[in-house]
């Protein structure tokens, strides 16, 4: 059986799709061996060991948002001492695919995998590539996309579009019908992705204070990220409105099962979620990200779904009330929003990955075996 290594982290957006390529290839072949690599101190070891794996950790510091030549060095040093790790690692274990799935962490091992031969795929979920796959897509055998408009990035052209993996607790939802919140208070998750928003942190729970006074009941569950629930948590109680507030809520599957409206970020994993689920939604892209890619994503899946979206510059919050509450009061609105979302899902995406990743093999599996008979030295015959 093949020997996989899964590459990415940072954000549970690149993780969390590694887990579900993972489950996938457990399920077809248990015996299939994964070897998880990520970086030190990060979101992905946690997310990994809880699903029952290990990760190997290797030096790795962001790029992106670095503005002293300083901090820049530091980068690249620690971005060499990662390939390294990274190439000794992959050697040993006999490693015969490398799938990374984005993240800073990627660019190194990436292109460890790519010295020693060995064949290698990258996932760029976002309408951008980001700064990592960017760095390292033209040495890799295949190119995954989670959205069509990223094939237009020069150098993307010959690429896959096969949508965002989704892990399974999530993808077993996506069958669940939904009925519109009549008669009941909506409940609304909030959601800024696993590092939080905090603009979405400070300016939801008065935004759903106003809903309540136009009569419009919500019951909430905010994520806050990186930053502490506390302050958040006190924001709603003193605009009464009931909310659970978590810095990061692990057991997404469960919340979404019970929710009937988003307020979320424009990540990648986000977008795909929402869209499986059916599930309406306003759509706030954080700006503090790199090339400005979450305001990409949210046009394209709006172009595509008719859902709300607005940059964090152009909130205004009764424009955005009233919108929100056309949703939620009335069932007729919700159910064509719910739909609407459900175009954009692309529920084969895992199984397109493997099945990608198998022609892939197969064909360097071949030229391995033709090499091999071209390279037997021949015997003239005796006269």
């Amino acid at each position: 059986m093949p020997r996989i290594a899964l590459i990415g982290g940072y954000t549970a957006g690149h993780v969390f799709p590694m887990l579900a390529v993972a489950e996938a290839y457990r399920a077809h072949d248990p015996r299939t061996e994964l070897l998880f690599i990520g970086g030190r101190d990060s979101l992905e070891a946690s997310l990994i060991a809880k699903r029952g794996y290990t990760c190997h950790v290797i030096e790795g510091s962001p790029l992106f948002g670095v503005a002293t030549r300083l901090g820049r060095l530091r980068s690249y040093g620690a971005f060499l001492r990662g390939f390294a790790e990274a190439r000794r690692l992959l050697a040993r274990e006999r490693v015969d695919l490398a799938l990374g799935f984005g993240g800073y962490i990627t660019a190194g091992p990436m292109l460890a995998a790519r010295t020693l031969g060995i064949a290698t795929a990258i996932l760029e979920a976002n309408v951008i590539p980001g700064l990592a796959n960017r760095m390292v897509q033209r040495w890799m055998d295949l190119r995954l996309l989670g959205f069509a408009e990223t094939a237009d990035f020069r150098g993307w052209r010959e690429s896959i579009i096969v949508g965002y993996p989704l892990r399974s607790e999530i993808a077993e939802l996506a069958g669940q019908a939904r009925a519109a919140p009549a008669g009941r208070d909506a409940r609304v998750i909030v959601t800024g992705g696993s590092r939080g928003s905090a603009f979405l942190n400070r300016m939801v729970p008065p935004l759903l204070a106003h809903l309540l006074r136009q009569g419009i009941g919500v019951e909430v569950l905010h994520q806050t990220g990186l930053e502490p629930p506390d302050p958040v948590a006190r924001a709603y109680h003193d605009a009464a409105v009931r909310a659970t507030v978590e810095g990061f809520t692990a057991d997404m599957a469960q919340a979404y099962a019970r929710a009937d409206f988003m307020i979320c970020a424009a990540g990648a994993g986000t977008l795909a979620e929402i869209a499986a689920l059916g599930l309406p939604s306003l759509i706030v892209p954080i700006s503090v990200v790199a090339d400005d890619h979450q305001v990409v994503n949210a046009r394209a899946f709006a172009s595509r779904t008719g859902a709300t979206w607005v940059r964090e510059a152009e909130w205004e919050e009764a424009a955005i009330v009233e919108s929100v509450a056309g949703i939620l009061g009335d069932a007729e609105a919700w159910t064509q929003a719910a739909m609407r979302m459900r175009t954009a899902a692309r529920p084969g995406a895992t199984a397109a990955i493997l099945a990608a990743c198998d022609r892939l093999l197969a064909v360097r599996g071949r030229r391995e075996a033709v090499g091999a008979v071209k390279a037997v030295p021949t015997r003239s015959a005796k006269p």
